[in-house]
């Protein structure tokens, strides 16, 4: 079957990066094992996310439409990430991390004031802090399995959770009572996070009626 926008996926994949065949992302706990990334705290399993709405990076997103369940494909990207931007890395001195009791080396990825940065160097008392996307600049190569089309509406609303509001699934439950979809979550979210989860959440997903629980508060939408 086709693939077409808005379609619901489910997909297997191996991400490397193109010229050093280094693995930096997948799905499959015995290919991760193989690669020698394997990480027990990882829950290794299929993907599923909704085509066209920017679950994964554009251009590999837009591959999906025309492709056919239960195949298998090679996508290869020509810098899917950007390209790296000098103004990006900055040079900030190493008290900075030590006050914070970090002990900064490089490859290190932190939260610096409210954005992702990769540790480049630590030399001279400086650290030097890249900003760019940790791929920037680079081709990349996804050997991807469509398994199927997902039409179950509680794993459509469990992939949307986790893509869109970045929950991890220890963090929520999705059940259905009484043809109403209960979102229950562990802590609370921004009401306009919330507001646009919903109004995507009714477009992907027809006439879908939807509640949120956080600690025992109900939201009813």
């Amino acid at each position: 079957m086709a693939i077409k926008k808005n379609d619901f996926i489910e997909i297997d994949y191996i991400g490397r990066i193109k010229g050093t065949n280094m693995v930096f992302d997948l799905t499959s706990e015995e290919a991760a094992k193989k690669a020698n990334i394997h990480n027990p705290k990882i829950p290794y399993k299929p993907r599923v996310i909704c085509v066209g709405n920017g679950d994964v990076v554009k251009s590999l997103d837009e591959s999906f439409i025309g492709k056919e369940t239960g195949k298998d494909y090679k996508i290869e990207l020509h810098n899917p990430f950007g390209e790296k931007n000098p103004s990006m890395v900055k040079v900030v001195p190493s008290t900075k991390f030590t006050n914070e009791r970090i002990r900064p080396f490089p490859g290190l990825q932190i939260n610096a004031d409210g954005m992702l940065a990769t540790i480049r160097s630590v030399a001279g008392g400086r650290v030097t802090l890249d900003f760019n996307h940790p791929l920037a600049g680079k081709d990349v190569v996804y050997d991807i399995k469509v398994n199927k089309i997902v039409n179950d509406n509680s794993i459509k609303l469990k992939s949307m959770v986790e893509n869109l509001l970045g929950e991890a699934e220890d963090h929520f439950k999705v059940e259905e009572k009484d043809d109403i979809f209960n979102i229950k979550l562990k802590h609370d979210i921004n009401k306009v996070l919330k507001d646009k989860f919903i109004e995507k959440a009714k477009e992907l997903i027809f006439n879908i009626k939807l509640e949120f629980i956080v600690e025992e508060k109900n939201i009813k939408e």
